[in-house]
């Protein structure tokens, strides 16, 4: 029987015997590397077709959207999307494209969470949309506090 990979973060399930004296490369490549990606992984999202991007998925192999944090750049040429898959993750996501256009990250299907520019924003994807990651603070710090206008995108 083949190796199978978890339906979620895609890492290695082999089976019991499969990989006698190989077992080691498949621990470290096709698992811990792949955990490492996804609780602390970057991927820079810098190419954009029509102002869209959808993330990468590979079973066993880097990928990007198994990584914990999406850096978003380049010139998409209008608002922009971000398209992850519909499983349940959480993800850091800062909108650092030029233009000053807010990114959207969404599930082909499902609703998302626009981030403008110049912001970083905690999001998780619920297996069908993606929504908030934080709507609760016991207490807030900050050195400075900006009051927007409403629809202003800063």
């Amino acid at each position: 029987m083949a190796t199978a990979y978890t339906p979620i973060l895609q890492l290695a399930l082999p089976v019991t015997g499969e990989l006698q004296g190989t077992w080691g490369t498949v621990v470290n490549d096709n698992i811990t590397s792949m955990i490492e990606q996804a609780i602390a992984g970057l991927a820079t999202i810098s190419t954009w077709t029509a102002a869209s991007h959808t993330l990468t998925t590979a079973n066993g192999t880097t990928d990007e959207a198994r990584c914990a944090v999406l850096e978003c750049s380049g010139a998409p040429g209008a608002a922009a999307t971000v398209v992850c898959p519909a499983l349940s993750k959480v993800y850091v996501i800062k909108n650092s494209v030029t233009g000053g256009y807010a990114v959207t990250l969404k599930t082909s299907a499902g609703s998302g969470i626009s981030v403008p520019n110049g912001s970083t924003a905690l999001l998780y994807c619920d297996g069908t949309n993606v929504v908030s990651g934080a709507t609760y603070m016991a207490t807030l710090s900050t050195t400075q506090v900006d009051i927007l206008a409403q629809g202003d995108l800063r």
